[in-house]
């Protein structure tokens, strides 16, 4: 516990190769497209011929889901859990770069409907749970997030300032690491949102009209919805894609049963390419009255957290 808590207090002071990394995302009906741009500033001076500098990286791309309600066998009951690793979407590609050399990656990931469970896994009663299953909490677009991480292969250093012994022997250390909100960041871009909704019912046709803002334009805009609940899990959201006019007014319409309730939630990416989702709304008229339930995407603190996957890699 103490050699994880020293890496986790010393990871942004250790001595790295400066490098500047930056990734964006954007939902596509069943999949993300993943963006990933690695820059090696490199070290400045005069390096001798025998000691080239040189970035000798493996980038890393993992697929991070916040607050999903899972199993736990210590609690005995379903918790909330947060940055939950969904699937690794690029792994393992090297790149070496010389110093202002930048290098650019586009990566398709289809989101997953099953995962393949290790042998000697069991489910929660006990029963034996190999091979190829059907993911028992299906995958939210809207509570997707890109974490992106490099590392250097050059550097294997196995200890912390305080002299303790952390990685294994020869496994690269992280040296940079980057999700789309610490994207935005870096580059001062505000997230589109919704301004407003002009929500219209015809008999079992629920037509949405959101009034998107960004100052760098709207790229896309799609719409997930069932007809549960705004935090439902049970089974993948519907998605549908949103026409958008000249001005930024986007448009769906969802058929549904009479008496079930309309949720949904708005996927969006700007001109520059920064991604938000808006919080679940029930529409107005449906399953007996209007209810707002917040489903919270990303704050602060869990990307924080997700940064921090990719900061120890055991090699395979």
């Amino acid at each position: 516990y103490d050699t994880y808590k020293d890496h986790y207090f010393e990871s942004g002071e250790r001595d790295v190769k400066p490098t500047e990394l930056r990734v964006w995302q954007e939902f596509r009906e069943d999949r993300f497209i993943f963006t990933v741009n690695l820059t090696y500033l490199g070290e400045g001076g005069i390096s001798p011929p025998w000691d080239p500098d040189v970035l000798d990286a493996s980038v890393y791309l993992f697929v991070v889901e916040d607050d999903i309600m899972a199993w736990s066998s210590e609690e005995g009951k379903e918790v909330m859990s947060h940055n939950v690793f969904r699937e690794t979407a690029l792994h393992n590609l090297e790149v070496e770069l010389q110093p202002a050399e930048t290098w650019t990656q586009e990566v398709e990931w289809i989101i997953p409907d099953t995962i393949i469970y290790p042998s000697g896994h069991e489910d929660r009663d006990g029963n034996p749970q190999e091979g190829e299953h059907p993911i028992p909490t299906p995958i939210n677009p809207a509570k997707v997030s890109v974490v992106a991480v490099v590392y250097d292969n050059d550097d294997t250093s196995r200890t912390t300032t305080a002299g303790k012994t952390g990685n294994s022997a020869d496994t690269p250390r992280a040296a940079n690491s980057a999700t789309p909100q610490s994207t935005a960041y870096d580059e001062e871009n505000e997230p589109p949102k919704v301004v407003s909704y002009d929500e219209k019912l015809s008999g079992n046709i629920a037509e949405i009209n959101a009034v998107l803002e960004d100052e760098d334009g709207i790229g896309s805009a799609y719409v997930i919805y069932n007809f549960e609940n705004g935090s439902y899990d049970d089974e993948a959201w519907g998605v549908m894609p949103m026409e958008i006019s000249e001005n930024n007014i986007a448009t769906a319409s969802i058929e549904f049963a009479e008496g079930d309730p309309v949720w949904y939630r708005i996927l969006l990416v700007d001109g520059k390419h920064g991604f938000a989702a808006s919080e679940a709304k029930q529409f107005e008229g449906t399953g007996g009255g209007k209810v707002t339930e917040d489903s919270p995407g990303f704050g602060f603190l869990a990307v924080t957290m997700a940064l921090l996957i990719g900061l120890i890699r055991r090699k395979y």
